[in-house]
């Protein structure tokens, strides 16, 4: 009888356990709807095409045309690590590191999503453009700039959402 060393059936398994906790969970109904309301957002004030919907352009989105790199406010939802954009790196940093990135390399702008909230077949999301001021620039005494923004309401239609209502506009 010849004898298997135990280390030949253990470490196929235990490769197989961990291939297995690795791999994304599958995707859900509320997941897919979130990612579609966020990337919704993003390509409106990042390129500038608005959701179903709406007809006016995102406040001061122009802003970020020339940026090649979006940075937005990791909020912890999954949601967010699926955005994308074409011909663009899009990065979640949390404050710490947009607060570092802006010392290190400069004031720059950044989104934020405030609000994401769906029930049943209505959502509202708020979506902030916001500028991530260095200590050079507070140390400066020059003032903050603030931020601007979107909050919307958006009715499922079918598959599709689309913005029901500008619940509110601001910029500076």
């Amino acid at each position: 009888m010849m004898r298997r060393p135990l280390c030949g059936i253990l470490l196929p398994l235990a490769l197989l356990v961990l291939a297995g906790a690795c791999a994304s969970p599958p995707e859900s109904p509320q997941l897919r709807q979130e990612v579609a309301l966020r990337q919704a957002m993003l390509e409106w004030a990042v390129l500038g095409e608005p959701p179903q919907g709406i007809e006016c352009p995102f406040p001061d989105g122009h802003m970020l045309w020339r940026y090649t790199t979006i940075v937005i406010q990791d909020d912890g939802s999954p949601a967010s690590r699926r955005l994308s954009l074409p011909g663009r790196t899009v990065r979640l940093l949390d404050s710490g590191a947009i607060r570092a990135r802006a010392n290190s390399e400069g004031d720059y702008l950044y989104l934020r999503f405030d609000r994401v909230e769906l029930q049943d077949d209505r959502a509202r999301v708020r979506l902030s453009l916001v500028w991530a001021v260095s200590k050079a620039t507070r140390d400066s005494g020059r003032a903050p700039q603030s931020s601007c923004g979107a909050e919307v309401a958006f009715q499922l239609e079918g598959d599709t959402w689309t913005a029901s209502q500008v619940l509110a506009l601001w910029q500076p």
